[in-house]
């Protein structure tokens, strides 16, 4: 997450330039690989048995936000430009990271559903 966060801010701050358009890109990119890995490994562990339909549910909420996302950026870009859409961006990724802290402290994160 931290990576995804130095990501957009690359991107605000280098965005205009080719060569921090593309370093902003590689970061993001690889953030997201990240996420992705670590999202499906853990959610294959809650119920191996069901992994086809955990998978189908993660990657049905996965391209749905993806595209509520992108539709959010595109009202952003055209409110505030490019730095309101990395704005946004990292103000989703913010409160994703403040509501994974909250249910890793409360321990909720590792307990698989009944």
């Amino acid at each position: 997450m931290v990576t995804m966060a130095v990501s957009f801010v690359a991107l605000g701050l280098l965005g205009s330039k080719l060569w921090g358009l593309i370093a902003g890109v590689i970061l993001l990119d690889l953030a997201m690989q990240v996420c992705h890995v670590t999202n499906q490994t853990r959610i294959y562990a809650l119920v191996p048995e069901a992994r086809s339909r955990l998978n189908m549910v993660y990657m049905t909420s996965t391209f749905t936000c993806g595209s509520l996302g992108s539709y959010m950026s595109t009202y952003w870009w055209h409110r505030s430009g490019w730095w309101g859409v990395c704005g946004f961006s990292l103000a989703v990724m913010a409160i994703a990271l403040v509501g994974g802290w909250r249910l890793a402290r409360h321990g909720l994160d590792r307990k698989p559903l009944p």
